[in-house]
C-alpha cells in the first residue's frame, strides 16, 4: 500500500534528495534556482521538520509526510528537494520516497577524528537509503571523496553520476578562479541522458558565481549535474550560477 501511494504521488512530483553533509545546503538552494529559471515550481524542505516529535515516528509522521506531499500537489509544485538528514535515511523504508534523484555529498574533512561514530553512523545510513532507493533512481556522488566511493563501492547495477575533479569524474571543472567569483570551465566529459531522453554530449562552457570559496566548486558541480540530468540546458545553468546570490526562497 505504501509503494501504490507514493507512486501516485510520483506521478505528480518529482523529487530529488541531497544528502549534503555540510548543513548548509547550498547545492539544493543552488538546484532550486537554476530550476526556477528553467520554468519549473520548485520546493525546498529539510526532512527534520518531519521529527520534531521523537516518538512520533511511525503511523504519525508518515500521515503528516503523504499530507505535506499533498499540500505541494495542490499548490502546483513540480520539484519536491528534500535535505535528506541521518533521522529520514534511517527511517527511509516508511517513508519509501519514489527519489528521482538522489545527490550524496558527504566529505570526509568535515569529520573530525573524535568523530568517528557519527562518521561510521553516516556510511550505514547512506547505504541504507541507497539499498532501498527506486532502481530507477539516479545517484550522483562526488568521486575524489573517500567516504563517498566507500558508499559507492556497495552499489551494483545503479544509473550513477559522477562529479569532481578527478578524471574519472563524469562532470569536472578545469582553470578553477576563487577571486573575486568562482570561475572555472564545467566539463561534462562522458555523454549525458536527461530525464526527458535528451542526449547531452561531452562539451565544456564557462560558468561563475557569487561564492568565493574553492570548496563552492563541489556544490556548484554536483549541482550542475543534477540540473543536467532535470533537462536544464547549460545556457540555463550558466545564467542560474550568475545570479545566484544566497538561499534559495521559494517565490510562491
Amino acid at each position: 500500500m505504501m509503494n501504490k501511494t507514493y507512486n501516485l504521488f510520483n506521478e505528480k512530483l518529482n523529487f530529488i534528495g541531497i544528502v549534503d553533509s555540510s548543513k548548509q545546503y547550498n547545492i539544493s538552494h543552488m538546484l532550486a534556482h537554476m530550476l526556477e529559471k528553467n520554468g519549473g515550481a520548485i520546493e525546498i524542505k529539510n526532512t527534520l521538520d518531519f521529527f520534531h516529535e521523537k516518538d512520533a515516528i511511525g503511523s504519525k509522521i508518515i500521515e503528516e509526510y503523504g499530507m505535506y506531499l499533498q499540500q505541494q500537489i495542490d499548490k502546483g509544485t513540480e520539484v519536491v528537494i528534500l535535505q535528506v538528514t541521518l533521522e529520514f535515511m534511517e527511517n527511509y523504508h516508511l517513508f519509501m520516497t519514489p527519489f528521482d534523484i538522489v545527490l550524496y555529498a558527504v566529505s570526509d574533512n568535515q569529520f573530525s577524528e573524535e568523530d568517528y561514530v557519527e562518521r561510521k553512523n553516516t556510511i550505514e545510513m547512506g547505504k541504507t537509503l541507497l539499498r532501498y532507493l527506486p532502481q530507477e533512481s539516479i545517484i550522483i556522488m562526488n568521486t575524489d571523496e573517500p567516504l563517498d566511493r566507500e558508499v559507492l563501492n556497495d552499489l551494483k547495477n545503479r544509473f550513477v553520476i559522477t562529479y569532481g575533479l578527478s578524471s574519472r569524474a563524469t562532470v569536472t571543472a578545469s582553470s578553477i578562479e576563487t577571486s573575486p567569483h568562482v570561475r572555472f570551465y564545467s566539463c561534462i566529459q562522458r555523454g549525458i541522458t536527461t530525464k526527458q531522453g535528451t542526449e547531452i554530449e561531452p562539451m565544456e562552457f564557462p560558468v561563475q558565481s557569487n561564492p568565493a570559496e574553492r570548496n563552492d566548486v563541489y556544490s556548484m558541480l554536483a549541482a550542475e549535474s543534477a540540473a543536467l540530468i532535470l533537462g536544464v540546458t547549460p545556457e540555463n545553468i550558466v545564467k542560474g550560477f550568475s545570479d545566484f546570490t544566497g538561499p534559495y526562497k521559494n517565490s510562491k
